[in-house]
């Protein structure tokens, strides 16, 4: 409700108005520190006032690290927020349960003589209607005290009784409509709004209090994470960051029943068919790669089409891959992962610099970063968008300068080699999909063994024995040790070209590319949107591709791997075959760490 009154109101007026209208001075009252203006004042809001103070030099209406400020901290209303008014807020805390005072007690109207300046008021619902005087009633709940005998009558003389002695006539104009007009659904605000069927609210990611979990913008405090485009993952101060995008501080995720975009979950296997895997690069495979075979499944998570997308995440659990035969050089164990990282983003600010991962050990407060807190949500290892009516970006450009010098031991990184240049450019057709999906990859030394292999006998320098105590790689009881680093790559439908520049040749000893024509290619297909919302959803014929380099590893020194997950055949569960000798593997989709992430 908004109150406008012409100039000229006296004392006669303001006890007519709190006579009517009751308790409109109480219920206006602000409650100081209550950023949202629901009359509470919540952690969230004060540690709000005191970033306000710290980033941006107590300006109530925020700034670009604090949008929306919050304009209730100013208590003094001197347009500055200080630690006067953050006192202030901490005491009302402690001596309210709200942290808000209560409101002043509301006017009890009594008989007072006629006032000898009076003024003749309109009450009208709209700004057209015309001045009519209305007499002064009491209602029900504010009658005189029994021993009173004053009628509440219109023409009683002891009541303050509007005439129209003076010219000028103050308006008490009331606005067309009480109720408000309805914000715009948002989608994690913890509210089923209009056309969403659920919302869980949403988690802060970016700034100093990623991780927790937030129903508003304002909930969040410092930077966000662009959403899309081709700076997906990276941390963001605003929407002028994220090209194509938006940046977002409180993120909803999907997986729990509730997609990112607050529709309904379904689930659908896709098998991994003909020609998913991985083929290799290095100084002796530089001209033709050495290919290795993935089999195994994935279980996608995906929400209903709003907006053209198609919001998707693969549960930790819901991606089994066997274990990878590298020759008899290697036995290789890609297991997916439910990361962190410091702020919850794939790359800092700067959009180069790759977040600190969290997952195994969290050490972010140490090294002045932001929070730990989930990549891809809670419990899962990839999540991505489906664009049913196309999508940007659509490509992937990897590229890495090496140095151009002889590398130091492995896996020390070689004098003069700079960081992955990783670009997302490009637009697709319908269908068009990207993906962030981060893996943990162990390895042991020699062919993948059928039988299990003995353990150890004690005495001899120390060494990890990666094939736990079942004997067998690639299995639960793998020791972390032998799980390998996590690591966050992006996968999409369309093209992905990779490369290394300025790769020292050992025998050559000159700079050169790896592969010897660069850039190694892998070409991806589009999601059919018809398919995946049939009555039996299919993701047969996707197939999703990535690509990374890798400097100075031990064995294969630099390395450009490209890959592929072709999806064929019929999305069923496939169950596991046991192995021909030795234990027999549990059919279980679930491999879970032996180490719960922190």
């Amino acid at each position: 409700m908004s109150i406008a009154v012409r100039k000229g109101v006296f004392a006669g007026l303001a006890a007519v108005v709190l006579f009517g209208l009751g308790a409109v001075a109480a219920n206006a009252q602000v409650c100081p520190g209550s950023c949202n203006g629901d009359n509470r004042v919540s952690a969230a809001e004060l540690t709000r006032m005191v970033a306000i103070i710290l980033r941006c030099d107590g300006n109530p209406d925020g700034c670009p690290a604090v949008p929306g400020g919050c304009r209730a901290g100013d208590t003094d209303n001197d347009n500055q927020i200080t630690v006067a008014d953050l006192l202030r807020v901490i005491d009302n805390i402690l001596r309210y349960d709200t942290g808000c005072p209560p409101p002043p007690a509301t006017f009890t109207p009594t008989h007072t003589s006629t006032p000898s300046h009076t003024s003749t008021i309109t009450l009208s619902p709209t700004p057209s209607v015309t001045n009519t005087p209305l007499p002064v009633t009491e209602t029900p709940t504010r009658t005189p005290p029994p021993t009173d005998t004053a009628t509440p009558v219109p023409t009683a003389t002891d009541t303050p009784v509007p005439t129209a002695t003076h010219t000028e006539t103050p308006t008490l104009t009331l606005t067309p409509t009480i109720t408000s007009t309805p914000a715009p659904a948002v989608c994690g605000n913890g509210v089923v709004d209009a056309g969403e069927e659920c919302d869980d609210g949403g988690i802060c990611i970016g700034g100093d209090n990623a991780g927790t979990a937030c129903t508003s913008e304002g909930d969040c405090i410092g930077n966000g994470v662009c959403v899309g485009g081709s700076r997906l993952g990276v941390a963001c101060a605003s929407d002028e960051d994220c090209p194509g995008s938006q940046c977002v501080r409180c993120r909803p995720f999907g997986g729990d029943g509730c997609a990112a975009n607050c529709t309904t979950e379904s689930t659908v296997v896709g098998l991994l068919g003909p020609g998913t895997g991985a083929r290799l690069f290095n100084e002796v495979f530089a001209v033709n790669p050495l290919s290795l075979n993935i089999l195994g499944w994935q279980r996608l998570t995906y929400g209903k089409e709003r907006d053209g997308q198609v919001p998707v995440v693969i549960r930790e659990q819901d991606s089994n891959l066997e274990r990878i035969a590298v020759g008899t050089l290697a036995c290789a164990c890609v297991r997916a992962v439910a990361a962190k990282t410091c702020g919850g983003t794939l790359f800092e600010a700067d959009g180069q610099t790759l977040a600190v991962n969290c997952t195994l050990q969290d050490n972010c407060a140490e090294l002045g970063k932001p929070p730990c807190a989930f990549l891809h949500g809670p419990g899962n290892s990839a999540s991505g968008i489906i664009g049913c009516q196309g999508l940007s970006p659509a490509q992937l450009s990897w590229e890495q300068d090496a140095g151009g010098t002889a590398p130091p031991t492995p896996p020390a990184t070689p004098a003069g080699a700079g960081p992955p240049v990783i670009t997302l450019l490009g637009e697709g057709p319908p269908g068009t999909a990207i993906f962030l999906t981060t893996t943990r990859i162990g390895t042991a030394s020699g062919a993948c063994p059928v039988n299990p292999v003995p353990t150890p006998t004690p005495g001899g320098p120390p060494a990890v024995f990666p094939y736990g105590p079942d004997g067998l790689f690639c299995t639960v009881d793998d020791p972390e040790e032998a799980r390998g680093t996590p690591n966050t790559l992006p996968l999409l439908t369309g093209r992905a070209e990779v490369l290394i520049r300025n790769h020292f040749h050992s025998v050559r000893k000159r700079p050169e590319f790896i592969p010897a024509t660069p850039p190694a290619v892998a070409e991806g297909r589009p999601f059919s949107c018809a398919e995946l919302f049939a009555r039996e959803p299919s993701v047969v014929g996707a197939s999703i591709v990535g690509g990374f380099t890798s400097l100075n590893q031990p064995t294969l020194g630099d390395l450009v791997v490209v890959n592929a997950f072709i999806y064929s055949t019929v999305t069923q569960t496939p169950t596991r075959t046991p192995t021909p000798t030795g234990p027999t593997r549990t059919p279980t989709p679930t491999r879970t760490p032996t180490r719960t992430p922190r």
